[in-house]
This record gives structure tokens, sequence and C-alpha cells, in this order.
């Protein structure tokens, strides 16, 4: 499968219950074609504490919308 490199726009921050969020993001350009299961590496940015991109399973992702969605559990500096 080939890797791409993306900056994604986080399009709205959605609270699932007390401990995590559900990020919809998008892109200016066609997102690649990607499945709920596989893994996205996200770069945190504005964070010191954090130097390693987090590994996090898509959550949805609809070609229609250009749209990717990740459910983050809260449990630190890096999520």
């Amino acid at each position: 499968m080939k890797k791409y490199i993306l900056d994604l726009t986080v399009r709205e921050t959605v609270a699932v219950g007390k401990q995590a969020i559900l990020l919809r993001l998008t892109a200016d350009e066609p997102l690649p074609e990607m499945l709920a299961g596989q893994f996205v590496e996200v770069r945190v940015d504005q964070t010191p504490s954090v130097m390693l991109r987090r590994p996090i399973s898509i959550h949805y992702f609809t070609k229609e919308n250009n749209e990717l969605g990740l459910l983050v559990q809260i449990v630190g500096d890096g999520t």
C-alpha cells in the first residue's frame, strides 16, 4: 500500500462522552482511498512534550465529502 503525507484541516471536533473526541478532517485536494480500521500517523504540533507521531485508527472515510474521521481517546498530551 502506498504511503501519503497529507496536511489535513480539522473541520470539527465532537465530544464523544467524557474521554473521547471525534476529529472530522478534510483537505483541499481529493483524499486517497482509505478504509476504516487502517492507521494514520498524526503529528501533534505545538506540544513540546510530544515528539513522535501518534498512530490512530481510521473511524470512517467518505469520498463524497472528502472527509476522514478519527475517534481519539483522551489519555495525555499526544491525544
